[in-house]
C-alpha cells in the first residue's frame, strides 16, 4: 500500500515540476482599419467637392490609404508568390482616387464603402492586364483545380484521369486536352525557394534545373576527361586513348 502511494506522489510531483507546452498561437490576420466618419472629416468632404483642392484630396488620400494596404494584404493571400504587395497597393492607390474624385455625397453610401469595391476592381483589372494566359484557358484552369480539390477531399487521395473526368461531366479525351491547355497557366521564378522539407531553408529552383551541356558524374568516373563526358563515343577522347595504349 506505501509502494502505491509513493508511486503516486511521484508521479504528482513529476508532472508538476513539467512545464507544459506553450499553446500555438494563432494566425495574426489583418486588422480592419477603422476610419472614423468624424464632423471634421465630413467638412473636409465638403470643402473639397465645392473647390476640388488638391491638398484636401491628399488628406483624403492619407486617411482612407490603410483600407488599400488592407484589401492589398487579403487579396495576397491568393496569389503567386511572384505578386509583391507593393503593387497591389500601387495599383490599389490609382482605385482610392478614381473613387474619391467620383464619390457622391449627396446618394448617402459610405465612401469606405463605395471605394473598397473601386480599390478591389482597381487591383483586379491590374492584375488582368499583366495576365499573359487567355482568360478562357485561366477559368479552364481554375475549374480543374477547384474539381480536384474538392474530389481529393472526398476520396482521400490525387485523382486519376478517368476519376477527373467523370467528375467534370466531359469525356476522357476532352478533358485530356483541357489539362495540357491549363498546363502553361503557372509560372515559376527561378529565384523561389525549392522546398525540400529540410531545415536550411531549401534550395532556389535555378540550382535544381539540369544543366544539359555540364560534365555527367558516369563520365567523368570512367575516363576522368570532361571532354569525353558528353561525348556519345568516350573513345574518341584522346585521354581515354592514351589510358588504354598505357595499358
Amino acid at each position: 500500500m506505501v509502494q502505491v502511494k509513493s508511486k503516486r506522489a511521484a508521479s504528482s510531483a513529476k508532472s508538476k515540476a513539467t512545464p507544459k507546452s506553450a499553446p500555438t498561437p494563432a494566425p495574426v490576420k489583418a486588422a480592419n482599419p477603422v476610419v472614423s466618419e468624424t464632423p471634421e472629416l465630413d467638412e473636409v468632404w465638403a470643402r473639397f467637392k465645392a473647390t476640388n483642392d488638391p491638398v484636401l484630396k491628399n488628406r483624403l488620400i492619407e486617411t482612407y490609404y490603410p483600407l488599400v494596404r488592407y484589401i492589398s494584404e487579403r487579396l495576397l493571400a491568393t496569389l503567386p508568390r511572384s505578386i509583391e504587395v507593393d503593387d497591389l497597393c500601387s495599383a490599389g492607390l490609382f482605385g482610392l482616387m478614381d473613387a474619391i474624385d467620383g464619390f457622391d455625397m449627396g446618394r448617402g453610401i459610405k465612401f469606405k464603402t463605395y471605394c473598397g469595391m473601386r480599390i478591389r476592381g482597381a487591383i483586379l483589372d491590374e492584375l488582368r492586364s499583366q495576365d499573359w494566359v487567355p482568360r478562357l484557358v485561366r477559368l479552364k484552369a481554375n475549374k480543374i483545380a477547384r474539381a480536384m480539390k474538392a474530389l481529393t477531399a472526398r476520396i482521400g487521395r490525387e485523382p486519376t484521369d478517368f476519376e477527373m473526368a467523370e467528375e467534370l461531366g466531359i469525356p476522357m479525351q476532352e478533358y485530356k486536352e483541357m489539362a495540357e491547355e491549363s498546363n502553361a497557366v503557372t509560372m515559376f521564378s527561378l529565384n523561389d525557394k525549392f522546398d525540400d522539407g529540410d531545415d536550411d531553408g531549401g534550395l532556389e529552383n535555378s540550382e535544381i534545373v539540369a544543366d544539359v551541356n555540364s560534365d555527367t558524374p558516369i563520365g567523368l568516373a570512367f575516363t576522368g576527361c570532361p571532354a569525353s563526358a558528353n561525348s556519345p563515343n568516350p573513345s574518341a577522347c584522346s585521354h581515354t586513348a592514351e589510358t588504354v595504349n598505357s595499358t
